[in-house]
């Protein structure tokens, strides 16, 4: 399958959308089904923890079922204009990484207001990050950047309002 590109779909309380996509490399998969198993879920179960949003849509190439996958119910001051920023670093090459997640728990961040760091040794952030930066699931799934490159660490991570 080489590289895939997942996109989950994140609500607000409003009913506003926001899409975070991460490109993953995998190999040894047979079917789509193999890859929501071993990496779309397990990439909506580690981000879940750090948003306070819902999610609306999951789709690799083709659309994603998520009606058994475990859902959180909007919070009412959750707002897709309020992001956290994770910058990765690829194994290979130089451009950073950036990945926006929406309706962030503000509970992660150190520091108030925008620019506030998010808390690296936060168990949800670090699971975030091991995901992002190790292969998962019976596929050797990793997520890597737009040109097959692995991700190896987290390199800065911080608040955004973008209204």
């Amino acid at each position: 399958m080489g590289v895939n590109l997942i996109t989950l779909t994140i609500a607000d309380a409003d009913g506003q959308k926001s899409p975070v996509s991460v490109y993953v490399h995998q190999d040894g998969l047979t079917t789509e089904n193999d890859l929501i198993a071993d990496y779309v879920r397990p990439l909506w179960d580690t981000i879940r923890p750090l948003i306070t949003g819902q999610l609306f849509s999951a789709s690799v190439a083709l659309d994603v079922d998520i009606s058994t996958f475990t859902q959180n119910t909007p919070d009412v001051l959750a707002d897709v204009q309020e992001k956290a920023i994770f910058s990765f670093l690829p194994c290979a090459g130089y451009r950073a990484i950036r990945l926006a997640l929406p309706t962030i728990n503000e509970l992660i961040f150190v520091g108030a207001g925008a620019g506030s760091q998010v808390d690296r040794l936060n168990s949800d952030v670090a699971a975030f990050s091991v995901l992002m930066t190790e292969d998962v699931g019976s596929g050797g799934i990793s997520a890597t950047d737009s040109h097959d490159n692995a991700l190896c660490r987290l390199e800065a991570a911080i608040q955004l309002f973008k209204g």
